[in-house]
């Protein structure tokens, strides 16, 4: 190598030294974080979420803004399943959007139900109060509201019945890593 060669060859050393001792080459997303900022979430584990939801109309209909982070474990059935899933796989600081078809979250406002199917001891009444199960083992609480030969019309009683719920989330932390 010619001294000209040399020369240009160290100051591309030099240069680009100087680039990595300014941070200038690693990514962001490289960057290490907060213990568990690498770790998406995952079944097993109990994480916090700062949450918004919000109905259609945009109303909101229930918000952690103010208070202490929502904390519950993955995987252990004391949530939605369908907001459960869009937890999985966020990491410590992500934030997301998602929706939750009414049929998905609380069930529809009213169903038509074939009269054998349930099970019940005395006569149905209009205005009756009755639990059942959902497809998905869910318990719901419904009013009778419509009696005919074949079928009976019950009222989801939930006040979230219905609607889809559209909720903003933002995991704060994975507590514990099942």
């Amino acid at each position: 190598m010619n001294c000209h060669a040399i020369a240009c060859l160290w100051c591309i050393l030099t240069l680009f030294a100087v680039l990595i001792t300014a941070g200038c080459t690693v990514p962001e997303e490289a960057t290490p974080g907060p213990a568990g900022a690498r770790t998406p979430a995952a079944i097993g584990d109990t994480v916090r979420v700062h949450y918004t939801g919000t109905l259609d109309s945009g109303q909101i209909f229930d918000s952690s803004s103010g208070r202490e982070p929502l904390q519950f474990t993955l995987g252990a059935g004391s949530m939605i399943p369908e907001f459960e899933a869009a937890v999985i796989g966020m990491r410590q600081g992500e934030s997301k959007a998602f929706t939750i078809l009414s049929v998905n979250a609380y069930g529809p406002k009213t169903l038509e139900l074939d009269r054998d199917r349930i099970a019940v001891q005395e006569e149905l009444q209009i205005g009756q109060r009755l639990r059942m199960a959902t497809e998905l083992g869910r318990v719901m609480e419904v009013a009778v509201i419509a009696i005919g030969d074949e079928t009976i019309t019950v009222q989801n009683t939930h006040p979230l019945a219905g609607e889809n719920l559209t909720f903003a989330v933002e995991l704060v932390e994975i507590v514990d890593e099942g």
